[in-house]
């Protein structure tokens, strides 16, 4: 919501954001900020508390974690979320090769200016791009051996922006 108690677009949620360390991700505003002690966290929680409306509980997620060091040690492994947010994706050789493909389908919500980081990191790294026909909103892409999956933004998806 606004200072008028209006709420607002996905467009206006996302650039109201853009600066501050929250990004706007599928309906939900995400912050992870590094502190340097649990008195600070806490203290950083009373504050984005204060700052919020009543609704703050559905529409925010915030993520206080401390680092000893400037910027912390972010893990090495692409598929591992920097942030913590988002959960590691594994993949394990399997023995044989197996007939059927595309067992399952994943969906990788991004803020809406990396998505074209991401695709381009795709095709660099083998993948295709199977169909942009409903992009900004999503992109399907596809590793070589035809496994599908979609990078997805919260662009795209209210009427008056398609």
């Amino acid at each position: 919501m606004d200072e008028l108690g209006r709420d607002l677009s996905r467009r206006e949620a996302s650039a109201a954001v853009t600066g501050l360390g929250w990004r706007y991700v599928l309906g939900v505003l995400r912050a992870n900020l590094r502190v340097g002690s649990l008195a600070e966290a806490a203290d950083t929680a009373a504050r984005i508390l204060a700052a919020c409306h009543d609704d703050a509980d559905q529409r925010l997620l915030v993520d206080l974690a401390y680092v000893d060091e400037p910027g912390g040690s972010g893990p090495e492994d692409p598929l591992v979320d920097p942030l913590g947010q988002g959960p590691a994706v594994w993949f394990q050789q399997m023995d044989a090769p197996r007939p059927q493909r595309n067992r399952i389908h994943l969906d990788v919500s991004v803020p809406h200016d990396e998505a074209e980081a991401r695709i381009q990191a795709t095709l660099a790294a083998g993948g295709t791009l199977r169909s942009d026909a409903a992009a900004p909103a999503f992109w399907v892409l596809a590793d070589p051996e035809g496994n599908e999956a979609c990078v997805t933004t919260w662009q795209g998806r209210d009427p008056q922006q398609r």
